[in-house]
């Protein structure tokens, strides 16, 4: 069994009982439309899945935890029946979300915003921290997977990239 960190564990067991609790009559309603159906999935579900997501370091785990989350309440909100097996590119297909709108991309987008945002600020006590390297001999083994780690997987290893995006807009002065 996959089990992802508790915090993000928690947070996608508030946006599943979200899906099926307060909002299961909406779901049922046949004169609500497709298209308001998945802007009310994206304001009400995502929202509460993705709250303080911008803090959380992902792990393999964690992403596929969340994946499967995105599809299940797409199975759920569009009432495809659970004894009817299809593929996961199907239930997209079907509801009309490809993967560059999932769960996933919008936590990636928070993720590389907020880090932008400590990026700009040149006195960052959280940039120094987050991107410094502390001085030492380091433990045997396998280091954990930080925050920056997924940031520099999302931007091919380089950090050059989200520095010069950072960097180029700078904050205004009123």
């Amino acid at each position: 069994m996959i089990v992802p960190t508790p915090e993000i564990f928690t947070r996608l067991a508030i946006a599943r009982d979200a899906t099926t609790g307060q909002l299961i009559g909406l779901w049922k309603a046949k004169e609500i439309s497709l298209k308001l159906k998945k802007q009310l999935v994206k304001s009400l579900v995502w929202s509460v899945a993705l709250y303080s997501a911008e803090s959380w370091t992902l792990k393999q785990n964690d992403m596929k935890k969340m994946e499967s989350l995105e599809l299940w309440v797409w199975r759920k909100c569009f009432r495809s029946a659970g004894k009817i097996e299809k593929t996961n590119a199907w239930i997209r297909q079907w509801v009309g979300v490809s993967e560059e709108e999932g769960l996933l991309v919008q936590l990636r987008k928070r993720k590389l915003s907020m880090y932008g945002h400590w990026k700009r600020r040149s006195d960052s006590l959280i940039q120094m921290t987050v991107e410094g390297e502390v001085e030492g001999k380091a433990r045997p083994g396998r280091r954990k997977t930080g925050w920056i780690d997924n940031i520099r997987k999302w931007t091919d290893g380089g950090m050059t990239v989200p520095r010069a995006k950072a960097n180029k807009r700078m904050p205004t002065v009123l």
